[in-house]
C-alpha cells in the first residue's frame, strides 16, 4: 500500500533506512532521538563573534533547539503515515489528512475529516521516555484545542467540540473531532479531566498495538517514503 507523504522532513532525514529499519515503535523512536542528537552537534557549528561564555550558552541553546526540531520533525512525518494507513481503524477516523503548513502551525499538526464528516484536527508530540506523563503549558495542549475550536474567518479550524452522531444528530458525550497522537504514557490527569476532556488520546501503547511487528505497516511506510521522496526532490528542484 502506497501512500503521499509530504512532510519535508522526508528530504532532512539523516539517516531514513536506519530510521524505518526493523519493525517496532521503540526501534524508531531510539533511532531518531540518536539522529536528533547529532543533528543538534551540527548546528552550533558556525557560531562566532560571541564571549566565551555567550558561547557556551548559545551552543547548548542551539542544540537543543535543532534536536527538539529534529524529533518533531521526525514524529509528524511518522503521525502522517500512521493516519493515513490506517484512516479507518476506531483509533482514527481521519480521512483526507494534510499537513498544517509550517508558517500556519501554532497548535494543529495536521487536519483531514472525522467519521462525522467535519474537520478533524491532530497534534502529534515526540516523547522518548515511555513513561512520560504529558502536562498541559510544556506541551501547548490548550493552543491546540484552542486554535481548532476558533473559527476559521478568525484563522482557527472551527472544529464542532461537540461530536454528533452522523445519523442521529445526537451528541456522544466525550468525543470530538481531536487527537493528540504522543509517544509518551498519558496526558496528565488534571489536564485530560478539566481541560482536554473532549480530545481523543492515541498513546504509545495505541500506536504500539497498531505497528508492532506489523510488517504490513513497515514496508508501506518505508516503501512511501521512496515514492514521496523521490516525488519532493523532483518538486524541490
Amino acid at each position: 500500500m502506497l501512500i503521499k507523504l509530504t512532510h519535508l522532513f522526508i528530504l532532512d532525514c539523516k539517516d531514513s533506512e536506519k530510521l524505518l529499519k526493523g519493525n517496532k515503535f521503540n526501534s524508531f523512536s531510539r533511532q531518531l532521538a540518536i539522529q536528533a542528537k547529532a543533528r543538534g552537534r551540527e548546528s552550533v557549528e558556525e557560531i562566532t563573534d560571541l564571549d566565551r561564555k555567550d558561547i557556551k550558552k548559545s551552543k547548548k541553546k542551539l542544540r537543543e533547539d535543532a534536536a527538539n526540531k529534529y524529533k518533531g520533525d521526525g514524529m509528524e512525518t511518522f503521525g502522517e503515515a500512521f493516519i493515513k494507513i490506517f484512516p479507518t481503524h476506531p483509533y482514527v477516523q481521519i480521512e483526507n489528512y494534510k499537513l498544517v503548513p509550517p508558517e500556519n502551525d501554532f497548535g494543529v499538526d495536521g487536519e483531514g475529516i472525522g467519521s462525522n464528516g467535519k474537520v478533524h484536527t491532530v497534534q502529534i508530540k515526540y516523547k522518548y521516555n515511555r513513561t512520560k506523563i504529558l502536562g498541559v503549558n510544556e506541551n501547548n495542549l490548550t493552543n491546540f484545542v484552542t486554535k481548532s475550536a476558533l473559527p476559521v474567518d478568525v484563522g482557527g479550524f472551527g472544529v464542532d467540540l461537540n461530536y454528533r452522531n452522523p445519523s442521529s444528530r445526537s451528541v456522544i458525550a466525550g468525543k470530538s473531532n481531536m487527537t493528540i497522537i504522543h509517544s509518551g504514557k498519558e496526558i496528565h490527569w488534571r489536564a485530560n479531566e478539566e481541560l482536554l476532556p473532549l480530545c481523543i488520546q492515541l498513546s504509545r501503547e495505541h500506536i504500539e498495538s497498531l505497528v508492532d511487528q506489523n510488517n504490513m505497516f513497515w514496508n508501506s511506510f518505508r516503501d512511501s517514503w521512496k515514492k514521496s521522496k523521490e516525488r519532493l526532490l523532483k518538486n524541490n528542484k
